[in-house]
């Protein structure tokens, strides 16, 4: 019931936020994040400063999945680039029975202050994602073999979501 009336309210937001748009601007609306999305999103991590890979083997995930699983991955990203101090900072998706799991770590400690403030909803709105399609959420350092890390990690289930099913 709650996630049913969540989506109606998303939905209807995103239908307000269009009309609200200036009808001038004739470009195409954006299309949804997906997975595919990812390597184009790690470039421009790479470009902003950050050693960042990607390893992504996670297949075909379903829509809300997908969309979710994109945005704690940039939110992620984000926050290294605010955060991390200097050094690899990896992402990693792997699909497994149960659900996709997403693993992001960077190199914790060594920065005074952040290159850039932030409103301190980041790992909040993760964590709601996460639980919004009944997955889990965890954020925090973690000792490394290379020093400490700031290790990202969420599961976020596929199979009631494939089938349609909403709780």
């Amino acid at each position: 019931m709650i996630r049913e009336n969540s989506v109606q309210g998303l939905s209807e937001m995103r239908r307000l936020i269009g009309i609200l748009r200036d009808g001038a601007d004739d470009r195409e609306p954006a299309a949804t994040p997906t997975l595919d999305g990812l390597g184009t999103l790690v470039e421009g991590a790479r470009a902003n400063g950050l050693d960042a890979t990607l390893d992504a083997a996670c297949g075909s995930v379903p829509a809300p999945v997908e969309l979710a699983a994109y945005r704690i991955v940039q939110e992620s990203l984000t926050n290294a680039l605010k955060h991390a101090a200097p050094g690899p900072v990896t992402v990693r998706l792997r699909r497994h029975d149960d659900g996709l799991g997403i693993r992001v770590t960077s190199p914790y400690g060594g920065r005074d202050t952040p290159r850039a403030p932030g409103s301190g909803a980041g790992l909040v709105g993760m964590r709601e994602r996460a639980a919004l399609l009944d997955g889990t959420f965890e954020a925090g350092p973690e000792s490394g073999p290379h020093g400490k890390l700031w290790v990202v990690r969420a599961l976020l289930p596929v199979t009631d979501i494939a089938q349609g099913e909403m709780r």
